[in-house]
């Protein structure tokens, strides 16, 4: 028998949009819990109409909210704040990523409802955290990369900064907020108590910093800009092959003879200089130029060949649709089909967490917009048509009179 995924039976409410906080309830999704995403509903999540389209939905939301249910409400409106905190009281985790004066205006901040709900896991996504001179501030993925140092670090030396191809920062903030709110839930079992999470884009970036930023403390010293290469005592970085580019790092000594040997240059191996990695550090930029010139001696894939057959770490340079495309994406079951509402099938690009025990569950598609009212008010909630009338008369879901609301934002 196939056990249960691993947090079946955990509720989330999910209060998240765009990118860091869809894709921590994604994950949390994935691995059974039930999410139920909350949207407004004439403003609902902006990734909602993003191009390019797949099956008539935003294939940018459809990869950030797949498992999930949807329901909408109107939080400016007090009616629709009495759903949401009928549903948080159902609930063991709300995740949000609202600005804090927003979340104090709708009084839904954990400083308002945290004694109401004591077992509630309440996680908190900003641009900079709840507290200190930015707390209010928006933010997103390449402001937080420019002042953070992260962007810093692309690019060649002496040229303009360019951007990261993916948005590291977000990606690293929602896998900070799961693994919190995992700890948390963990932590509940033993205290019986909920808890407040913060997590940060700013924070994460500059926890991405790594062991440069280490090396900064270390030294006082600013990290070069990596460009092709990496300070990996080389030849480590992109090359120029015949027809294409090639990643190769080969940096330790035994890699190294062998790319020496590989590549026709057998004399490098053996000048002393270069027969420790310190060395090879120090004389990088030789070492790199030397070996350019011999990569454009073949094609791309038979670099790759050769390398791979010593075991020396080396990929050939990929578009997206290359990567997707490849006989690696398909070994690792990595994209995979999802029944559409349609009755056709829609590609997915499936979660990378491989659990032989309590496996994840079986992928659904993103929901449309508020797909799920009548399941969560009627079957969840056990609204009966009565109150149903009168949340809808007060603008639950929405359709009052915008000078009618009262809330000062």
């Amino acid at each position: 028998m196939t056990a249960p995924p691993p947090l079946e039976g955990v509720r989330v409410i999910d209060l998240t949009r765009v990118l860091a906080g869809p894709f921590a309830t994604q994950t949390l999704a994935d691995l059974g819990a039930d999410v139920i995403k909350v949207e407004h509903p004439s403003a609902p999540d902006q990734f909602r109409f993003r191009e390019p389209k797949l099956a008539g939905e935003s294939a940018a939301f459809m990869s950030l909210n797949r498992n999930k249910r949807s329901i909408t409400l109107d939080l400016s409106t007090s009616a629709g704040r009495e759903v949401v905190l009928d549903l948080i009281g159902q609930a063991d985790v709300l995740v949000e990523n609202y600005t804090s004066r927003v979340m104090r205006g709708y009084g839904l901040d954990y400083a308002s409802i945290g004694s109401r709900f004591p077992k509630l896991i309440f996680c908190s996504i900003s641009a900079y955290g709840r507290s200190g001179s930015r707390a209010d501030a928006p933010g997103y993925d390449p402001v937080i990369a420019a002042e953070s140092g992260v962007a810093w670090l692309g690019g060649v030396a002496d040229a303009p900064p360019n951007l990261g191809g993916i948005p590291v920062i977000d990606i690293a903030t929602a896998q900070n907020a799961t693994t919190a709110i995992l700890s948390a839930l963990l932590a509940r079992t033993k205290s019986g108590a909920g808890q407040f999470i913060e997590v940060s884009l700013y924070d994460s970036a500059i926890a991405c910093l790594s062991y440069l930023g280490y090396n900064f403390l270390a030294s006082g010293e600013e990290a070069a800009r990596f460009g092709r290469h990496v300070a990996l005592g080389g030849p480590a970085g992109f090359f120029d092959a015949s027809d294409g580019i090639v990643m190769i790092i080969a940096s330790s000594d035994r890699d190294f003879g062998i790319a020496c040997s590989i590549v026709g240059l057998p004399e490098l191996a053996e000048q002393e200089q270069y027969r420790t990695f310190s060395g090879r550090l120090a004389g990088l930029q030789e070492i790199n130029s030397r070996f350019a010139g011999q990569f454009r001696k073949a094609p791309r894939d038979e670099w790759v060949r050769q390398f791979r057959a010593h075991s020396v770490p080396c990929a050939p340079y990929l578009s997206i649709g290359e990567a997707l495309a490849s006989e690696l994406t398909e070994e690792r079951g990595m994209i995979t089909q999802i029944p559409h509402a349609n009755g056709r099938t829609i590609p997915n690009i499936a979660s990378p967490m491989r659990l032989a025990g309590t496996p994840l569950v079986d992928p659904i598609r993103a929901p449309t917009l508020g797909e799920d009212n009548h399941e969560i008010l009627s079957n969840m909630l056990c609204y009966d048509e009565e109150r149903l009338r009168q949340l809808r008369e007060q603008g639950a879901f929405g359709g009052i009179d915008p000078s009618k609301r009262r809330l000062a934002l």
